[in-house]
């Protein structure tokens, strides 16, 4: 779930960032800029030592989340923050429980 919910949705996120950016630069989002742009993410993100499929960059196009502008980012941000406050509640006990509930209070 780490791969899926946190290392992908960041890359998700970041393919986000860049379109919008070149956008804002007056640059047309064409189908092959953002194959283009997903592809070199994925290989940024896996690394040398993994076989990237050139298909992979096409995978941008069946994503619904990028519909919805910074939709994906909230993935791995919640996740990491839920990871975070379990670990502190496990850890601490009842100080990190109210430091929770002041969290969500606020």
């Amino acid at each position: 779930q780490f791969r899926t919910t946190v290392f992908r949705q960041t890359m998700f996120a970041e393919f986000e960032k860049i379109i919008h950016e070149r956008a804002e630069q007056g640059d047309a989002l064409t189908p092959q800029l953002l194959s283009e742009i997903y592809y070199d993410l994925n290989v940024q993100y896996h690394g040398k030592d993994m076989a990237v499929d050139k298909e992979i960059e096409m995978e941008w196009a069946r994503i619904p989340h990028f519909y919805n502008s910074f939709y994906v980012y909230k993935y791995a941000t919640g996740f990491s923050a839920a990871t975070s406050f379990s670990k502190q509640i496990l850890e601490e006990g009842q100080p990190a429980v109210d430091r929770y509930l002041g969290f969500l209070k606020s």
